[in-house]
């Protein structure tokens, strides 16, 4: 079940965790581009992670690699991203 703003009840937690504690040693714009790609994650493929059985901690660690790109396949294991690369689940 999503909450208001579309994302999973699963997720939220931790996407409002990674919205307000800036990790120390990340720079500012490091942080801000997490945050755009875990909202656009969670917009576009939240419900498909959660039916998948994708963990709050490996979906915002997915979140964290993205750098711009966007997930183009997901399976119970991979994240195929838009450039190319594969992310393993439990290894982003």
């Amino acid at each position: 079940m999503a909450l208001e703003g579309g994302v999973p009840a699963l997720y939220a937690r931790a996407f409002a965790v990674l919205q307000v504690v800036q990790p120390a040693g990340v720079d500012l714009d490091h942080w801000h581009r997490a945050i755009n790609d875990a909202g656009l994650l969670l917009d576009a493929r939240g419900d498909e992670a959660e039916r998948l059985g994708w963990p709050d901690a490996d979906v915002i660690a997915l979140a964290w690699a993205l750098n711009g790109a966007s997930v183009s396949t997901l399976t119970t294991t991979t994240a195929r991203l838009s450039d190319g690369r594969t992310i393993e689940r439990g290894r982003s």
